[in-house]
């Protein structure tokens, strides 16, 4: 009888030791529950609430400024859904430790706008008639282009012989919108190259140009292919006072006043950013009306915040952005031979989500 408590006893004790083994385990194994945020296996050095230090706030929080070329710019991390949705890594507490929502993103490209004179100028009884015909011409501007890292472009006198000179000579590597996809409409276009950006959609909008007949012009939606970022481009131009051609000036206060309402009515209902490039055959009296409409800033650093004020020597050839997109590197270059127009360039810098604009299109 003795012998049977003592055995009692030490079963009895033993059970408590394992007890306490299998309590103190649920406290020294964290995250053992689905969507605990120590799932990793250490414990959080401070309560839920506490800032996170810089190098961290770095690491989840800095918008990540993409490369123009392709080949060096930086891929998402490979952790992070783009639009916000898990990642496909289906293990206890994945979804809940790698759902990320939509972060801020910025695409960096090089732009250009480049009146590229048009061929029947340089042809036979033109005003340039002692320069290169159009498509030699337009292959010299390709060249130019592409030497500069433009991956963007706005086209103006971009006439057909050109336009077709230029697919030819750029084969899949750029695209054009209208150039001879909608006949006739071709002499603004904008270029971009294909491994850089997607195109979501096309449109044109009528502006009045020589004696105030209207012309349409081209807006574009391209998506940035290394981050998603979303925007719309144009190519613009406003009528010039000519020998042939008096008193324009009422045709250019007309056109900004369209341009700028109709960017604020994209920017609107699309909710996306917007460049306007082209040449505009006006200094001030295009740049201050569009801005104060618009808010728009230009790649020159013209603004007009509380005013217009106008950088040194502004060209009548512009590159602008709306509120958000910013630039650096503004550049003039000189394409003698080539046109009798400077090529225009500057890095954009343009605001998004990453995965903006992949839902279905709605404008």
């Amino acid at each position: 009888m003795r012998e049977l408590f003592r055995r009692v006893l030490l079963w009895t004790a033993y059970a408590a030791v394992l007890s306490g083994i299998v309590v103190a385990g649920i406290d020294l194994i964290p995250g053992s529950f689905a969507g605990d945020p120590t799932a990793a296996g250490t414990k959080p050095s401070a309560s839920a609430g506490s800032k996170k230090s810089p190098a961290a706030a770095a690491s989840t929080d800095e918008p990540a400024q993409q490369a123009d070329d392709p080949q060096t710019a930086t891929e998402p991390a490979a952790a992070e859904s783009p639009t916000g949705t898990p990642s496909a890594d289906s293990s206890p507490g994945a979804d809940a430790l790698r759902f990320k929502p939509d972060r801020p993103s910025v695409a960096a490209f090089t732009i250009a706008t480049f009146n590229v004179l048009g061929h029947s100028h340089t042809a036979r009884g033109g005003k340039a008639a002692g320069m290169a015909e159009g498509p030699t011409r337009i292959r010299r501007a390709l060249g130019l282009l592409q030497g500069r890292g433009v991956s963007v472009a706005a086209l103006q006198e971009f006439q057909r012989p050109q336009v077709n000179a230029f697919l030819a000579a750029a084969g899949s590597r750029w695209a054009l919108y209208p150039g001879r996809e909608v006949p006739g409409l071709g002499e603004n276009s904008v270029a971009w190259r294909t491994d850089v950006f997607q195109v979501l959609a096309k449109t044109t909008k009528s502006y009045p140009y020589f004696n105030g007949r209207m012309r349409p012009m081209p807006y574009v939606k391209l998506r940035h292919r290394k981050t998603g970022v979303t925007f719309w481009v144009t190519s613009f131009h406003n009528p010039a006072n000519t020998r042939k051609f008096h008193g324009q000036e009422v045709h250019r206060r007309r056109a900004v006043a369209m341009q700028s309402r109709d960017v604020n009515a994209l920017r609107a209902s699309s909710k996306l950013p917007v460049l306007v490039a082209g040449d505009m055959n006006d200094r001030a009296d295009y740049f201050c009306p569009m801005a104060a409409a618009t808010g728009m800033r230009s790649a020159d650093g013209s603004d007009h915040d509380g005013g217009c004020d106008l950088a040194g020597r502004p060209t009548i050839d512009w590159i602008m952005g709306t509120p958000g997109v910013s630039f650096s590197g503004y550049a003039r270059h000189g394409a003698g031979g080539v046109s009798d127009h400077s090529m225009v360039t500057a890095t954009a810098r343009v605001p998004g989500k990453k995965g903006n604009g992949k839902g279905p299109l709605r404008d």
